[in-house]
């Protein structure tokens, strides 16, 4: 089991830097009609692999991490069930929540990891940026339409 944690970690980061998605477009999506591509639900590839880490990390890391931090953690669920119950847009709300809570999760399961773990996430980083520095520089270097510093900083 410890390396299909490893290739899951290595696949949610090499993944990371792609955005692929999908949108959901609620009601709260569309200002006079038109269709607002920021304002959809976004379900991200990430999610998912990040989801599998969680299930696979959850035992190790994410469960005991929940026991230490109780009464917390009771408490900000009071709180954001206070904040989603009186939202003008609850959707919205509940949906932000879930990201920060991601956030929180991620950081817990990379509080946790090993060492050797961390080589495999830099060797990561260094394959997955390589393709997109490259091609920065060569556009800023042309001076095409788009320059270097937009693809590489998006």
């Amino acid at each position: 089991m410890s390396g299909f944690k490893d290739i899951l970690l290595f696949v949610f980061i090499f993944i990371l830097p792609w955005q692929l998605n999908h949108y959901f477009f609620a009601t709260s999506s569309y200002i006079a009609g038109i269709r607002i591509d920021h304002l959809a639900y976004t379900l991200y590839l990430t999610d998912l692999i990040w989801l599998l880490l969680v299930a696979s990390y959850w035992r190790s890391s994410i469960k005991p991490f929940i026991k230490k931090a109780g009464l917390p953690i009771l408490l900000s669920s009071i709180w954001v069930s206070w904040m989603i119950a009186f939202s003008v847009f609850p959707l919205w709300t509940l949906y932000s929540y879930v990201r920060l809570l991601q956030v929180i999760f991620t950081g817990v399961l990379f509080s946790h990891i090993k060492r050797e773990e961390v080589q495999l996430i830099t060797w990561g980083f260094f394959f997955d940026n390589r393709g997109p520095t490259f091609f920065g520089a060569a556009s800023s270097n042309e001076k095409r339409k788009y320059s270097g510093h937009m693809v590489l900083f998006g």
